[in-house]
């Protein structure tokens, strides 16, 4: 049987970890526009452009050197081999001569405090990374008229472009070879090429002053070097029924291309959160076992000592485009209602995605290995299987996984009115969510998203409210405007991560206060003074939140503040 392993885990507080990105960027673009004759115009535009990111990163350790500092330790070296007060690193305890020069041994079992500067210094390296991106564009455009229709000219555009992506991430060499204890991974480099060519018309089919009805459509071919061509079209109507009553609707595809850094980032360590199918008590609670079996796959029985494990994520050669179908369809209603300005705008959009750019996740991967016997996902797992058959990591990177979609409608309404004391605009925007779905793994079971909080970390993941509401009221007389803020998000639903308890996160809303103030006549200099958060709200507690235990996407992280601003115009 394996020896026991003792897991002793320790955070670093004495230096915590630090993050110095420089951004070197350079862009360069021009063009030239001119016209053919009466009805012709055209554009010719060249756009070049790098960027350097380089980081450095303080906080990590030299493996060699951990290792030796948390070694067998003593105080051997004083004089006539007498203890002196100072211990050393040896590799083996029995024998003075194999003292570890300078190492310094590591103490992490006194608290807060306990590691000292010498023996931070003796384990600590920094490392430097670089990302370096290369873009290049060129592109042409033509547009005319064509002829004359009972609502006006036909109208047309037409057009190519060539776009050439280049990266290559460079790591430290340390992490290349893997000398580091966090963040390694391979360096990187790759390019992606592609020409494009497309075409527009607009149709005012009639106009009579009162109503009028205008169809538009688009093509456009898109060639790549790494994974072919493809054609994704739209077509769109305009009626104005009423003077103050417009309908519209639109209809297409759509085509993205896998980015750069999809294609070619490097394979890089991350912790997410996990269950291990071959420990027992979590077969158990999670995956239906009886607390003293674990997955049928399990060569051995392993004891979890961590919530988080170790997956490398990163880029995908291999990857192809996403595709979707996008419907819309929508009003806007601007009625007179006395001296003010009503506009109403309702919008419902629908988008159904396939082919979806995203990563298995390391529970899928899991579950699928040791509860469903699929080797593809096995091959993706390492275990220390010489010791205790815990995992040492999990390659999670991208891949053309899921299929999703979305369904909602949007509601603005804006009043805006004059007073003998000032002006007044009213503003309320309305996001309301018919339906959100996604299918993690083709041929997986469709999970329900709608109302829900997913794991942020995934693709898909995050907060997804049925209702969210933004109100303004703003108020201007003279050199002074005051606006009022109010943004609510309904409530949602999230599972517990331990015992798969689902529970009723409550809803929220935000209150802000903002005055604005000009004190000068020309208004190039204005005073601004904001009240966040006015009823200091904090943020909810979300269980599987894997940030804070919350959404910092969604809700805010601070309570009330405030903040001044002074600013100049020249």
């Amino acid at each position: 049987a394996p020896e026991p392993v003792t897991n002793v885990r320790r955070r670093m507080l004495e230096r915590p970890r630090h993050y110095n990105q420089n951004l070197t960027q350079f862009q360069a673009v021009f063009g030239f526009s001119g016209t053919i004759g009466d009805d012709l115009e055209w554009d010719v535009y060249y756009n070049r452009g790098s960027r350097t990111l380089v980081n450095n990163n303080t906080g990590q350790f030299s493996g060699i050197r951990l290792t030796g500092a948390l070694g067998p330790s003593a105080d051997l070296d004083g004089p006539g081999g007498q203890p002196d007060g100072v211990p050393e690193c040896y590799t083996d305890i029995s024998d003075p001569s194999t003292i570890i020069p300078n190492c310094v041994p590591l103490n992490l079992f006194a608290g807060d405090g306990a590691v000292t500067d010498e023996m931070y210094d003796w384990i600590a390296v920094e490392t430097v990374d670089s990302r370096v991106t290369k873009q290049e564009i060129v592109g042409a455009s033509i547009t005319g008229s064509a002829f004359e229709l009972p609502g006006g000219e036909l109208g047309w555009a037409a057009g190519m472009g060539y776009r050439a992506d280049n990266y290559k991430y460079t790591p430290d060499s340390a992490k290349a070879i893997g000398a580091v204890t966090g963040g390694i991974g391979a360096g990187t480099d790759g390019s992606l090429y592609s020409t494009s060519l497309f075409a527009e018309v607009y149709a005012p089919v009639f106009d009579n002053g009162e109503q009028a009805l205008a169809l538009k459509a688009g093509l456009r071919y898109d060639d790549y070097n790494l994974f072919g061509d493809d054609t994704t079209w739209q077509v769109g109507i305009e009626f104005n029924a009423l003077e103050n009553l417009k309908f519209r609707a639109t209809a297409g595809t759509a085509f993205r291309a896998p980015g750069i850094d999809e294609l070619y980032d490097g394979l890089r360590r991350s912790a997410p959160a996990y269950y291990d199918p071959c420990d027992a008590s979590d077969y158990e609670s999670n995956l239906g076992g009886d607390g003293t079996s674990v997955a049928p796959g399990c060569e051995q029985v392993a004891n979890r000592t961590d919530t988080q494990t170790t997956s490398l994520i990163g880029g995908n050669e291999t990857l192809v485009p996403e595709t979707a179908d996008t419907y819309t369809a929508g009003l806007v209603f601007t009625p007179d209602v006395g001296d003010g300005g009503l506009s109403i705008t309702l919008d419902w959009w629908r988008i159904e995605m396939e082919q979806a750019i995203s990563s298995y996740g390391v529970q899928y991967i899991l579950n699928q290995c040791y509860d469903e016997g699929d080797a593809t996902q096995c091959a993706l797992i390492t275990r220390r299987a010489d010791t205790d058959y815990t995992i040492k990591e999990i390659v999670d990177r991208n891949w053309n996984l899921s299929n999703s979609e979305g369904e909602g409608i949007d509601t603005e309404v804006r009043y805006d009115f004059e007073t003998n004391f000032g002006q007044f605009e009213l503003a309320l925007l309305w996001a309301h969510l018919l339906d959100r779905t996604r299918v993690p793994v083709i041929g997986s079971p469709t999970q329900d998203l709608l109302g829900r909080h997913t794991n942020t970390t995934a693709e898909d993941g995050g907060t997804y409210a049925e209702d969210k509401f933004n109100f303004s009221a703003r108020f201007n007389t003279g050199d002074l405007t005051v606006s009022y803020l109010a943004e609510f998000i309904s409530d949602i639903k999230a599972t517990a991560t331990y015992n798969d308890y689902t529970y009723t996160v409550d809803s929220i809303m935000y209150h802000d206060l903002v005055f604005d103030y000009t004190l000068d006549a020309m208004g190039e200099t204005r005073l601004t003074a904001g009240f966040t958060n006015l009823t200091d709200e904090a943020p909810p507690y979300i269980d599987p939140g894997f940030n804070a235990n919350t959404d910092p996407n969604t809700y805010r992280m601070f309570g009330r503040g405030y903040f001044l601003r002074l600013s100049q115009t020249f």
